[in-house]
């Protein structure tokens, strides 16, 4: 289970200004992944040995990141219109 949850101010921002459902909608998903950081609908498209990018589609919207050690870095969120 992952420690820590970066997710920067500039991507927070965008997110803030996502329809309210959709934002719920990825917020929801973000924290869930302090829980579970590679959930069974996760897409991996690069592994290596310290780290591994992943996509993780939602209703709502896709949310991009990484896990580096106890690490959860978002990277990008889309939402799906």
């Amino acid at each position: 289970m992952p420690d820590h949850l970066l997710y920067a101010y500039g991507i927070r921002r965008e997110v803030a200004g996502f329809p309210a459902h959709i934002r719920r909608a990825a917020e929801l998903a973000i924290l869930g992944l302090l829980d579970d950081p590679v959930p069974p609908h996760a897409k991996p498209f690069i592994e290596d040995l310290g780290h591994a990018s992943y996509e993780l589609p939602t209703e709502y919207a896709t949310i991009y990141y990484l896990v580096i050690d106890d690490t959860v870095m978002i990277t990008k969120v889309l939402p799906n219109t």
